[in-house]
């Protein structure tokens, strides 16, 4: 897929522009940023700002076009989010143990 608008994963703050982007019917590109940080010191792009960022995502997706990204498939996030909210459940549930147990 060859798309003008690639990312690279950052926590998941991607997700919600890529989906609006999706939704409009534009491709998007979501790339592994140790792929691309990789790709840039192999270059000897060291330093990291932005503009470098931008500049190195773009041509990570140029040369590997056919590198995998990752899928928007709301059923699976609908999945993590509800494993995330049970472990923080857990987490609670642990503490409260704890503490009545001290």
């Amino acid at each position: 897929m060859h798309s003008d608008r690639n990312g690279a994963a950052s926590g998941g703050y991607e997700r919600v522009w890529a989906k609006a982007l999706r939704q409009a019917g534009l491709e998007v590109r979501i790339v592994d940023p140790k792929r691309v940080r990789h790709f840039a010191e192999s270059a000897g792009r060291l330093a990291k700002n932005d503009k470098i960022d931008a500049e190195m995502i773009s041509w990570f997706a140029e040369t590997f076009g056919e590198a995998p990204s990752q899928v928007d498939n709301p059923a699976h996030e609908e999945m993590k989010a509800l494993v995330k909210g049970r472990q923080g459940l857990l987490d609670v549930r642990a503490r409260l143990e704890n503490a009545e147990g001290a």
